[in-house]
Formats: structure tokens, C-alpha cells, sequence
């Protein structure tokens, strides 16, 4: 391609290198990584009580356009009348979640951009900005959705897991969001996941969509973190407390996996870091258990930590805090759903158990034996360092534009007399 591609990202949130949740961060490691071959514009819709873009982010982008929308960052109910408003979307067949992020302002901003700027590619992060790729005409941008976590599935773990009383109310969420995910598959150009089980997943959607598995890049620190720890050990969690799978694991590790492994190690401490602990959490708090809600920087608490542990049982996309555990040089004890597609090696990367016992009978392994601590980190890092670079992210993502702008120009010299 002669002329700069011109790529128009949309993104249901402020991205910055230091948000609270992965998200934030990865979309803005994507805009840097894209940046650096291509002609990036961002549209993102904001919270009054969300930060701004960095200015890293800021300085990447031709474009930046931020677009205020009503509430708070995490919850689509509140206030009240932000959740009235977004009934008629729901009525239309949306999810709350997604009628909540309909902003008309946003998507008026979005088919101005696309006729005067003249994108090659627009661009949507998260299932909510798919409901603006029409903006896009027939013969515009290819357009394409990146699923950071299908909502039909994770709508699905929630009815599984809910109270008797509560199911209901997850069934028809689940309904909601198979029709509108299946619909958003149909109509774009390309759908983009993290890992091959929900590429798996769009595909039972909509067996002729366009899905291609990309996963996330990490940053890795130039130097790691103390794969030993601080005394006394302690084991470290990080989330953003207002997802549902988040707080699912944290509970899991206070209430049974902790408790089990201070019978061995009675000083073990239990570190849960991230913003938005609910009350449930804060009730929990002891002495041997710390809640810090939002941290200016994880890193301290990543030094102090014997080991990163994720004992998450539902959610779906790529985790995130597993791959900046990781990248740091901590030795990690998961589940499976915790690195899926992270291409770990168990024994070798990290310690994977699917429930409780095997998850406690791991850790305790790495905090009796320091040996086994430093070559988990060191191999883990190394493993993140190989594979999960934001260079051959951002090259997938170019690879993938060039096959779709190529199509389109296929098919216009096919139609032309």
C-alpha cells in the first residue's frame, strides 16, 4: 500500500498504559504498536470518573476524539437514569451493556470521521463498539470487531453459577447477547479473538464468519521482579474486582484456598490487588489478608509476592494479569481457564490445576521449594518474552488489514466494466 493505512480504532473506554483493568491496557499497547507503521485515529467513549488517555497514547494517534457518556465507569445501572435510558436499546435486542455504551453524539462523530478522513480499516474493541461499525457504508472501511471475551459465554458461566432466584435473569442475558454477537459476526468483515477456544465459540455463532485468533502482546519489564519474594510469603492476585470472574476467584481464594494452605504455612499472607472490591470482599479483610483497591503501580506488591496465583473458573478471552505476572518474572499457579491461550507448558511455565486441591497442593510446592520458585519465573518470562511480543501482534493485525483492503479490491475491479 503507497499511502500510510489509515486505521480508525474505537474502544468503550479511555486506553492508558496504567489502567485498572487489562482491557485499558492492552488496547493502549495496541494503538502504540500500530502506530508505528500505520495511521491510527481513536475514538473512545469516557466516565467522568475515568482518566483521560496518556499522553503516550495521545501523541501515537493523527486523531483523538473522546466522547462523554453518562454513569460510572463500573456499572451499567447506575445512576438510575443512565439505566432507563438504555431500555430502548435493550427493547431492541442489545444487552445492557452494550445499550448502555449507545451514544448518538459517538456514532454522528464516527460517520463524519470515516467520510473525511477516509480510514482504510475501522476498527471496534469489545462487543459494545461493534454497534457503531455501521456507520461504515457498503463500499467504506473494512470493519473489523475484536472480541476481548464473548458476553453470550460469559452471560452462560454467570447463569451457571448464580443463585437459584438470580438464573433467570442470566438466561435471557445469555439470550441477548448470543443474537447481538451473532449478528455483529454476520456483518463485519472480520472478527478477532485472543484464543482458539472462543474463536471455536464465534464460529458456533456464525459458522461463516470471518474469525481469526490473534493473541495479546505484554510489555516485559527490562528487568524482573525478585522471583523469591519478600518474608513472609505471600501469594498475589490482581483484578479489576468489578468483574464478575475476578471476584469469583477472590472469593475462592479466601474462603477455601488460603485457609487450607495456612495449615503448612501459618504466616502466609494472601495480597489482592485491583480496584473495585465489593463489600463482600471488604467484610473479609483480617490480618493476614490485604485488599489495596486501586495501586498508582503493581509492581511493589509483584516484588513482595512468592507467587502470582489465578484460580479463575469462569470468563473467557486472554488474561491479561497472568501475562504481565508472567512477563514480570513470577512463578505462576493457575487454572486452565486462566491461560487459555497462553501456550504454557505445565511443570515447565506453570503450575496448572483445575480445582482446589490440586491449585493449594501447587502452591504450596512453590513456596516450600525457592529452586522450583526461580525456574517457574525465569522460564515464564522467557516463554512471554519468545511469544507474546506487541511486534507480531501488531504484524497479525497488518497481516489481517491487508488480506481484507486486498478483497475489497478485488472484488471492486471484479464488479468494474
Amino acid at each position: 500500500m503507497a499511502e500510510p493505512r489509515r486505521v480508525l480504532l474505537l474502544a468503550p473506554f479511555p486506553p492508558r498504559l496504567d489502567a485498572t483493568h487489562g482491557g485499558g491496557r492492552s488496547i493502549a499497547r495496541l494503538v502504540l504498536a500500530l502506530a508505528r507503521r500505520n495511521d491510527v485515529a481513536l475514538g473512545f467513549l469516557r466516565t467522568d470518573d475515568e482518566p483521560a488517555p496518556g499522553p503516550d497514547v495521545i501523541a501515537a494517534c493523527s486523531l483523538v476524539h473522546e466522547q462523554r457518556r453518562p454513569g460510572v465507569s463500573h456499572s451499567s445501572v447506575r445512576p438510575l437514569p443512565r439505566a432507563l435510558a438504555a431500555l430502548p436499546g435493550m427493547a431492541a435486542g442489545k444487552p445492557l451493556w452494550v445499550a448502555a455504551r449507545w451514544n448518538a453524539a459517538f456514532h454522528s462523530w464516527v460517520r463524519h470521521t470515516i467520510a473525511v478522513w477516509r480510514p482504510h480499516v475501522l476498527q471496534a474493541e469489545f462487543s459494545a463498539m461493534g454497534q457503531y461499525l455501521d456507520a461504515a457504508a457498503e463500499h467504506g472501511p473494512r470493519r473489523v470487531l475484536t472480541f476481548h471475551e464473548l458476553g453470550a459465554l460469559a452471560a452462560l458461566d454467570r447463569q451457571r453459577n448464580a443463585q437459584i432466584a438470580a438464573r433467570p435473569v442470566w438466561a435471557l442475558s445469555a439470550w441477548l447477547w448470543e443474537r447481538y454477537e451473532r449478528r455483529l459476526a454476520e456483518s463485519v468483515d472480520a472478527t478477532v479473538v485472543f484464543t482458539d477456544v472462543d474463536r471455536r465459540a464465534v464460529l458456533a455463532l456464525s459458522p461463516t464468519a470471518d474469525a481469526t485468533t490473534i493473541p495479546l502482546g505484554v510489555h516485559v519489564p527490562p528487568v524482573p521482579a525478585d522471583p523469591l519474594g519478600h518474608t513472609p510469603p505471600a501469594l498475589l492476585f490482581v483484578g479489576n474486582f468489578v468483574h464478575a470472574p475476578n471476584c469469583d476467584a477472590a472469593h475462592w481464594l479466601m474462603e477455601e484456598i488460603l485457609p487450607r494452605l495456612q495449615v503448612e504455612f501459618p504466616q502466609l499472607r494472601l495480597l489482592l490487588v485491583g480496584d473495585g472490591a465489593p463489600e463482600s470482599m471488604r467484610r473479609a479483610a483480617r490480618p493476614e489478608l490485604t485488599i489495596t483497591g486501586r495501586v498508582p503501580d503493581v509492581w511493589p506488591y509483584l516484588e513482595r509476592a512468592a507467587l502470582f496465583v489465578a484460580p479463575l473458573r469462569t470468563g473467557g478471552g486472554m488474561r491479561v494479569k497472568v501475562l504481565e505476572a508472567m512477563a514480570a518474572g513470577k512463578a505462576v499457579v493457575a487454572t486452565p481457564r486462566a491461560v487459555e491461550g497462553l501456550r504454557v507448558v505445565h511443570g515447565e511455565h506453570a503450575l496448572i490445576a483445575a480445582d482446589a486441591s490440586g491449585l493449594i497442593a501447587a502452591a504450596a510446592a512453590v513456596i516450600r521449594d525457592p529452586g522450583l520458585r526461580t525456574r517457574l519465573a525465569r522460564a515464564g518470562r522467557a516463554h512471554v518474552e519468545r511469544t507474546f511480543g506487541w511486534e507480531s501482534c501488531a504484524a497479525a493485525y497488518e497481516d489481517l488489514y491487508e488480506r481484507l483492503c486486498d478483497r475489497a479490491f478485488g472484488a471492486a475491479t471484479a464488479g468494474a466494466p
